[in-house]
């Protein structure tokens, strides 16, 4: 079965990274909450690698998304994407600059 989440605690970030950037932040939960990845909309401005992950460093068991792509990306998430508490969603960008938005949930944890 699968988990469902409080429709009132949606919530979406927006972000802007100009030029090449590594590790930067795009979602940041308040302290003792995690989020939950339901979408990610991201614009480039030049094609370029673009990879979208979760925690403090960039491996593989950590990505969520990863690739080279032309001019955009848009992915919904068949199953919600949950990260750990405290947790950053971060982003490393080869070129242009990107625009992007997520969705999602930020929640509290409760143990």
């Amino acid at each position: 079965m699968a988990k469902t989440y409080p429709i009132a605690s949606r919530t979406t970030r927006s972000f802007e990274v100009i030029g090449a950037q590594s590790d930067m932040a795009i979602w940041t939960p308040a302290s003792g909450f995690f989020v939950v990845l339901t979408e990610l909309l991201v614009t480039l401005t030049e094609p370029a690698v673009v990879t979208v992950y979760r925690g403090d460093t960039n491996e593989p068991s950590k990505r969520i998304l990863h690739g080279h792509f032309p001019a955009g990306i848009d992915r919904v998430f068949d199953e919600p994407i949950e990260l750990g508490v405290d947790e950053v969603l971060r982003i490393t960008t080869g070129a242009g600059n990107c625009y992007g938005v997520c969705g999602g949930f930020e929640l509290p944890y409760r143990g």
